[in-house]
This record gives C-alpha cells, sequence and structure tokens, in this order.
C-alpha cells in the first residue's frame, strides 16, 4: 500500500467517525428545553411548571438547580433569554444577571464546537489529500456560520404569542443548524474530485533553468577532461579498452538469433532495413544530438 492509498484510508476513516460523531449528538444529546419537553407553553406559570417536573421526578422535590431556573423563569426577560441562549445558559449561570452575562457564558461551548470542526478540516485537507485548496473555503464557511449565528441570536426578536404556543426556539434552532453544517461540511468536503497536484510552470522553470545551467557546466567539464585524459598513453589505451568491450559486447548482443527473434516479436525488430527499432533510435539520436548542440551553444 502506497503513502497515498494510505492516507486516503485514514481521511476516509476520520470522516467517517467525525459523521458518526455528530450524528450522536444530534440523535442523543440534543439541548435540552424544559417547555419542549413537558410540552407546556412558554408563557405557563412556574408553579405550573414545576407540578409537571415534581410529576416526572420520583422524589417530591426538585434539585437545586431547577429550582434556580423557576425562579429566574418567574420573569419574562428571563424567558427571553432562554430562548436566545438556551437552557444550560439560564440554568448554570449563577452570575448572569445581563444580556451580555448570558451571552458571554453561551459563546465558549459553541466556539469549541467550530474550532474542533475546523480542525477535523484541517486534518481532511492535509498535504497529498488533494484537497488543500479547499481547505479555506471550508474554513471561510465555518467562520461564516459562526458570525452568522451570533448575529442572529445577538439581534432576533424575540416574540410571544398570546398563548405562549408555536414560538421559535431560536437557541435550539441555531444549534441544530450548526450540528447539520458540522455533518455535512466534512462530508461534502470529503466527496469533492481530488485536485490536480501538478506544478504551474511558473513554479518548475525556474528550478528546471537551475538544472539546465548546471547540466552545461557537467557537460563542459566532461569534454575538457575526456579532451585531458586522451592526451596521456596509459589513459587513451583505457579508454580504447573500455569501447572495444562495449561494443564487442553490443555487437554480440545484436547478432544474438533468440535476441533477434524476440525484439521481432516484440515489435522492436533492428535487423531489416526500416525496423522500428532502428528508426526509433537514429531519431531519437539526431534529435539528441540538435538539443546538445542548442544547449552548448547556449553555454558558450
Amino acid at each position: 500500500m502506497t503513502e497515498t492509498s494510505r492516507l486516503n484510508t485514514a481521511l476516509i476513516i476520520l470522516t467517517f467517525v467525525h459523521s458518526l460523531y455528530i450524528m450522536y449528538i444530534i440523535v442523543f444529546c440534543p439541548p435540552p428545553n424544559v417547555f419542549k419537553s413537558l410540552g407546556i407553553p412558554l408563557t405557563i406559570p412556574t408553579s405550573a411548571i414545576r407540578d409537571a417536573l415534581i410529576a416526572l421526578s420520583p422524589s417530591e422535590t426538585l434539585p437545586p438547580s431547577l429550582e434556580a431556573l423557576l425562579v429566574r423563569l418567574r420573569s419574562f426577560d428571563a424567558r427571553a433569554l432562554y430562548i436566545r441562549f438556551g437552557h444550560d445558559a439560564v440554568q448554570y449561570c449563577d452570575y448572569c444577571h445581563s444580556f451580555s452575562d448570558f451571552g458571554m457564558f453561551a459563546i465558549p461551548a459553541a466556539a469549541l464546537q467550530y474550532i474542533r470542526t475546523t480542525a477535523a478540516v484541517g486534518l481532511m485537507t492535509v498535504r497529498n489529500s488533494g484537497r488543500r485548496g479547499s481547505r479555506k473555503w471550508a474554513v471561510g464557511a465555518l467562520v461564516m456560520g459562526a458570525v452568522l449565528e451570533g448575529w442572529i441570536l445577538a439581534t432576533v426578536d424575540v416574540q410571544f404569542s398570546g398563548n405562549g404556543e408555536n414560538v421559535t426556539m431560536w437557541h435550539d434552532r441555531a444549534w441544530y443548524f450548526r450540528q447539520t453544517m458540522f455533518l455535512l461540511l466534512p462530508v461534502c468536503l470529503h466527496l469533492l474530485p481530488p485536485e490536480n497536484n501538478a506544478l504551474s510552470p511558473s513554479v518548475t522553470l525556474p528550478s528546471a533553468l537551475q538544472s539546465v545551467e548546471r547540466l552545461v557546466g557537467s557537460l563542459q567539464v566532461l569534454d575538457n577532461v575526456r579532451a585531458t585524459s586522451m592526451r596521456e598513453g596509459y589513459h587513451r589505451a583505457r579508454v580504447a579498452e573500455f569501447w572495444e568491450e562495449e561494443a564487442r559486447l553490443a555487437d554480440s548482443a545484436t547478432h544474438d538469433e533468440d535476441v533477434q527473434e524476440e525484439a521481432g516479436r516484440a515489435g522492436l525488430g533492428y535487423v531489416e532495413a526500416g525496423a522500428p527499432l532502428a528508426v526509433a533510435a537514429k531519431e531519437i539520436a539526431i534529435q539528441w544530438k540538435a538539443l546538445m548542440l542548442q544547449v552548448l551553444g547556449a553555454g558558450l
């Protein structure tokens, strides 16, 4: 298994686990809402809420936190904050008394969820994932979602109907919007077609030019070394022996009948006039010679 295939497998597992976790939260951990759970209108007196809670409780008393919640829900301003910031902010924030206090208490929990999903998006768009270019759009969508959610909860006009029914629970609606975005965004990101990782010529051209310059210098040095080595009898004899041995091996291989027969069956015959391999070798030699002349001419 190659490194790319292992990375793709890991990203599939990550996307599956993240999606499974978000679905678990949506199904089994929805935001608590005493009015929806009891099926009572939002304008009902706190005494009726207490009676409904005691009827569901194994004992005749309620926990102190619920008693504190009921005390706060005597005020319709607190019920408006309940709609805007949710059950936990009104029940558990003991020091909260103003709009900004409840807002500051509710922000960290939502912000941590956005940060968690941003980290998951970052892992899904790592290098060689084929989706690195989509990271900025995914993170931008999360930022826009967070800004939109905060703007709605901060500016929405909370209204109570006459009977207190059919009131929009803005916090709960924003929570479901957030979790739905967390569920769909990584899946859509994974389903996007992989990007083409080929580099543009503007990126590769400078390094290619540097490689050509080094090649030209190496060829010039090689040409000088070869000319110098041929001036001494010992080196000239060694070079002649090397090329004679290479010619002998090449001649032995090209004249071997088994090699000729196998090359003919593979469509690479070189014995007959106009054979494909001979023609291709000749063309390559001509092109290479022309290229080297241009390179050496540019370097001189």
